[in-house]
């Protein structure tokens, strides 16, 4: 068999771009006014109205939640394809970085990966659709009621193959690799490594994202829906060159422990490989 043609490859010209270090990343005051963002013309949405409403609905009701935004060079839509990896601390973080990605990116849409569960949630879920998410559906529903609406969201094409599709067209994936809510204060999950198997599969650079809580190392307690967040997008990371057709566990867990670390150093929360699995606090 010959071996697979990293995507890289096919998106050089717009990746070469993205690897240079940047010294001061360039901050997005935040929030915009009412009036800036509603005369956002957002032109990679100019074919849906819809996702394009919903995207400032979204961010005209939670800007106050976000504070500042940094390193959005590393996000434009001129850096190609790339993985987006960050933690996640909130159920709204699910809506709003989404939003917030394709806002900051003239409506160039982050397509995240998502749990088929979260398609059933009424309004959530035909907003979530709107980003045109890819959807996972391995899993079952504790509920079994529920899985008998799980077909409605397979497709014959598998979750791999879009996301290798649209990393080919040049297109941008988000992963929240801790794979649940993680509301504890100082420490990340040991996370999954579907995000460095894929960038190393496809030889797509990563870009590191880091949500950090101002004041969270004086207050007690889980993270709460309502705390204010600072949004940190790194400098994207080349994965190491290897054969795409012959990865290994020891690859992979290296390059997920490198992800897990530029992640932590944005988000302030620590990691290593020993920390656990499943969430700390509920």
């Amino acid at each position: 068999m010959a071996p697979t043609t990293p995507i890289s490859e096919m998106t050089a010209g717009a990746n070469s771009a993205t690897l240079e270090p940047e010294t001061l990343p360039q901050v997005v005051p935040f929030p915009p006014s009412l009036g800036q963002l509603l005369g956002a013309p957002l032109p990679g949405l100019a074919d849906s109205g819809a996702t394009r409403f919903w995207v400032k609905v979204f961010l005209a009701a939670g800007n106050s939640r976000i504070l500042n935004v940094r390193g959005v060079e590393n996000i434009a839509p001129s850096q190609g394809a790339f993985i987006l990896v960050a933690n996640h601390n909130q159920r709204l973080e699910a809506l709003l970085l989404p939003a917030l990605l394709a806002y900051c990116r003239q409506g160039h849409l982050v397509h995240f990966f998502t749990d088929w569960l979260v398609m059933l949630y009424p309004v959530i879920g035909s907003i979530v659709m709107l980003h045109d998410p890819i959807v996972i559906t391995q899993k079952k529903a504790r509920i079994d009621f529920l899985n008998r609406f799980k077909h409605r969201f397979e497709t014959t094409e598998s979750p791999l193959e879009k996301a290798r599709r649209l990393l080919g067209q040049g297109g941008a994936l988000g992963i929240f690799p801790e794979g649940t809510m993680n509301r504890d204060r100082s420490r990340l999950l040991r996370g999954h490594p579907g995000a460095a198997q894929l960038s190393l599969s496809t030889g797509v650079p990563i870009v590191p994202a880091g949500i950090r809580f101002p004041g969270s190392s004086n207050r007690l307690g889980p993270i709460s829906d309502l705390e204010p967040m600072e949004i940190e997008f790194g400098t994207p990371l080349r994965p190491p060159s290897v054969n795409p057709d012959l990865l290994s566990p020891p690859q992979i867990r290296d390059w997920h422990g490198e992800i897990m670390q530029a992640v932590s150093r944005l988000s302030g929360k620590q990691w290593s490989a020993k920390n656990q699995r499943t969430r700390y606090v509920s």
